[in-house]
């Protein structure tokens, strides 16, 4: 991206600028703030996460939240909404038939390969936390602010932030750069970094919900049901008490070679939302309430491993390569 100069643009320096502030910018922020190191985080949303989103954290996660001294925040926080160490389980619905048992309790298998385990935390609990640790240690995070344009030379990159409420654009001059931006990454693309894999597989939904869904969790260790049924294929997860919770649905219908199998989100109304979740827990007639439909795209697919920069040039990073 080429850089546009201004002589109105105020210009501050900075050692590390992060684009992207959600859960790996701040944890980035995070890390390099306890080593001494403030780094400016910008942010296109108003705050953290809103939505539970990512859920299952692996062991290596753990650890470094340990490390942090954010472990038994983030367990006792999990504790308040789910079983951190739920099962994962797949049924035809709810209320009907147990189709499998992938694994009985989140860490079994993995009890004894470190002094924590893997872990059932949503985003929308833990990213607040990381916030408010880097921040006490010295970082800078600014939302609603997104980088619109950079340059890189030898010894720095020259970077354009701009306030989405405002429209103020400021240059920013860091010794490096960390690409926290999403799979999506303007960063990444501007750089030339591939991503490899299967690409989009569907565009997903995502329904928030209220109902008595308890009578139908007694005696499951419950943390993820994923559905299997003729109507859709997707998951759940619910509350401690049963009673709240979200489905994400990512293929609709009994043929899945279908195009519209996997476009979910067209036409998502209401209505239909509660066909689905009456679908998916198993129940007609049971009274619910639909708090929010979230739309989403599911892909799979990463960055190439091994990135090749021109000349020397190596100021600018994937979160991915950048701690490697």
């Amino acid at each position: 991206m080429p850089i546009v100069t201004s002589a109105t643009r105020s210009t501050e320096e900075v050692p590390v600028l992060i684009v992207g502030g959600s859960i790996v910018g701040l944890t980035t922020a995070l890390l390099l703030a306890r080593h001494g190191v403030k780094a400016l985080a910008v942010e296109r949303h108003s705050g953290t996460a809103i939505h539970p989103r990512a859920g299952h954290f692996q062991i290596r996660t753990i650890e470094i939240l340990r490390e942090m001294g954010l472990e038994d925040e983030a367990r006792r926080k999990a504790r308040e909404t789910y079983d951190p160490e739920g099962g994962i389980i797949a049924v035809e619905s709810l209320a009907g038939k147990e189709v499998a048992r992938f694994i009985p309790n989140l860490n079994v298998g993995v009890d004894h390969r470190s002094p924590t385990g893997r872990l059932f935390v949503d985003q929308d609990v833990l990213e607040p936390m990381l916030r408010r640790t880097a921040e006490q240690l010295g970082a800078r995070l600014t939302y609603r602010t997104e980088m619109t344009s950079f340059e890189q030379d030898e010894e720095r990159v020259r970077a354009v932030i701009r306030n989405l409420g405002s429209g103020e654009e400021r240059e920013v001059v860091a010794r490096y750069m960390v690409a926290a931006d999403g799979n999506r990454s303007r960063v990444r693309k501007a750089l030339g970094i591939e991503m490899q894999g299967y690409g989009l597989l569907s565009k997903s939904v995502t329904l928030y919900f209220e109902a008595n869904c308890a009578p139908y969790l007694q005696g499951r260790n419950s943390g993820v049901f994923y559905v299997h049924n003729p109507t859709l294929r997707g998951f759940f997860r619910l509350n401690l008490a049963g009673q709240r919770g979200f489905l994400a649905i990512n293929v609709v219908g009994a043929d899945v070679t279908r195009d519209e199998a996997v476009n979910v989100s067209q036409g998502m109304s209401e209505e239909r939302a509660l066909e689905l979740l009456r679908a998916a827990i198993g129940v007609p007639g049971l009274p619910m309430k639909v708090r929010q439909i979230w739309s989403s795209r599911s892909s799979r697919s990463v960055i190439t491993r091994k990135v090749k920069f021109p000349g020397t040039t190596r100021r600018t990073f994937s979160a991915k390569n950048a701690i490697e």
